[in-house]
């Protein structure tokens, strides 16, 4: 319970504040597109597995994660996503047991696909997660 103090003003608790560790965040959809696009660009809009590339804008290349996005602790780690073109994306997003999870290997090797694997497992809130979205992205 807030009480008023004389020449204080009580903060707002406004619907719709995002707000942890003092600093207001995005949305959830917010960071996904910036991310999204952040990723895209650092891999030169080009498929990691076939090679295509596209110029932007573009919805033939797409950011997959390996581990799905529920997983808050790794949605936004640029060592779970890959830039693949939208053909790519729709076969490998069954095959991340079989043909997907061995090219991930031979691409980050081994021991870091297993921390990885670790990692996703750490449970983190949503905020959590976008303040460190945001972070990697140096928007605070």
């Amino acid at each position: 319970m807030n009480k008023r103090i004389e020449g204080v003003a009580v903060p707002k608790q406004g619907k719709g504040k995002r707000m942890i560790y003092g600093q207001k965040v995005w949305s959830m959809g917010v960071a996904d597109n910036k991310f999204s696009l952040w990723l895209r660009e650092s891999r030169d809009y080009t498929c990691e597995v076939c090679g295509f590339y596209e110029e932007p804008p573009t919805r033939h290349i797409q950011n997959s994660h390996y581990i799905g996005r529920s997983a808050k602790a790794t949605r936004y780690d640029p060592e779970n996503c890959d830039v693949l073109c939208s053909t790519c994306h729709a076969k490998w997003e069954g095959q991340k047991q079989y043909e997907y999870r061995d090219w991930k290997i031979k691409k980050m090797g081994k021991e870091a696909h297993d921390n990885l694997l670790v990692k996703a497992r750490n449970s983190l809130g949503e905020k959590d997660a976008i303040f460190n979205c945001m972070k990697l992205l140096g928007a605070i």
